[in-house]
């Protein structure tokens, strides 16, 4: 549900308990007839009690209290690749992670946080909704929807954010593919690209230009959903690139030491935000090799956040699927710690109202 939504229901029952009280002290005081006032004074009050300032600034305050709550022992939900049930449906396959759903609530589940307690649950897509602090997606550029020409699961997701959740994206382009549940088979959310080719002109003719049917339909990184809904800009080469992940003392304060959490502060960068990408929140950064000859190393941001409304939308520009190591260490299930240990931390700060929401 919207803010706008929120307010305005919340608008609704405030008006309807005190124009109950006006009526029932009005037949109580007065007897018949009725004041000629009182209809008009009830369609003031209807018309404008929600949009008096004062009122909106409590059903805020009202509203925020209610968020700051919800991150004290967090209810976390793991989408667990379906949109209703696994009755006749074919759970979402994973794109750049090998974690599984039950990986993500493991992690969640060992952590030993003195203060506060998790509550972790595998939920389908139909059931994201406030009653959890965060959503995490574990299915890399995949998600599962459950209306592949409405998008009804994609906006319902926005709405949660707009409401003050956090909804977490791991592994390439957010909601790149979504998940048709019913064939078992991902469908591309971008646009497809136009790729032509080119028929060299003889000396005073045009040149010729034709689809390129070869190529087949290719999903664009450039028209997704994320850069249209979020503007999110990221690196688009071919390849993951194994680099060092460094943070600022801001980055520090806000989601912790994070840069060694897992046994390495070595991250597979694939497809992290750009500095391009408006009121981007960068939780961690590192110097990936640029095609610019001129520029040979680029900062980008595997990890970190775009506000939406009164949420965060969590990003994890990493890929998942490395095998890569750090002596003993795993690169990719650091990742995971990383991702995992940012998101604690941010839901203490948010509790403490350390955190700007």
């Amino acid at each position: 549900m919207s803010e706008r939504d929120w307010l305005r229901d919340f608008g609704t029952s405030v008006d309807i308990i005190l124009i109950s009280a006006l009526v029932g002290w009005t037949l109580n005081i007065f007897p018949p007839p009725y004041p000629p006032l009182e209809v008009p004074m009830i369609a003031v009050i209807l018309f404008f009690l929600p949009r008096l300032e004062p009122y909106m600034v409590l059903a805020r305050r009202i509203r925020r209290w209610r968020t700051r709550l919800a991150f004290a022992n967090p209810r976390i939900a793991i989408l667990s690749g379906y949109v209703r049930s696994e009755t006749n449906e074919t759970r979402c396959q994973p794109g750049f992670t090998n974690f599984t759903p039950e990986d993500w609530r493991d992690n969640f589940q060992r952590r030993s946080d003195s203060n506060r307690t998790y509550t972790v649950e595998l939920i389908p897509a139909d059931k994201i909704s406030r009653r959890y602090a965060v959503i995490v997606n574990p299915f890399g550029e995949l998600y599962p929807e459950a209306d592949l020409i409405e998008l009804t699961t994609f906006r319902s997701i926005k709405d949660y954010l707009r409401a003050g959740g956090i909804f977490v994206h791991a592994g390439g382009v957010p909601f790149y593919y979504s998940w048709d549940a019913r064939s078992g088979r991902p469908r591309p959310t971008s646009r497809d690209l136009q790729f032509s080719s080119f028929t060299a002109a003889q000396p005073g003719q045009p040149t010729l230009i034709s689809p390129a049917f070869a190529h087949g339909p290719v999903p664009s990184l450039v028209e997704t959903l994320a850069r249209d809904h979020f503007r999110l800009r990221t690196t688009a080469y071919d390849n993951a690139n194994l680099v060092l992940g460094y943070q600022t003392d801001a980055e520090r304060m806000f989601v912790g030491d994070i840069e060694g959490a897992g046994g390495t502060a070595k991250v597979e960068e694939f497809r992290a935000a750009v500095d391009e990408s408006p009121q981007f929140i960068p939780f961690l950064r590192c110097k990936t090799p640029s095609p610019d000859p001129s520029h040979p190393l680029v900062e980008v941001y595997p990890l970190g956040a775009i506000p939406c409304g009164e949420g965060f939308l969590v990003l994890a520009g990493m890929n998942f699927l490395t095998t890569a190591t750090d002596g003993d260490v795993r690169v990719a299930e650091a990742q995971l710690e990383k991702v995992c240990l940012a998101l604690a931390n941010i839901t203490q700060r948010m509790y403490n109202r350390q955190w700007p929401t």
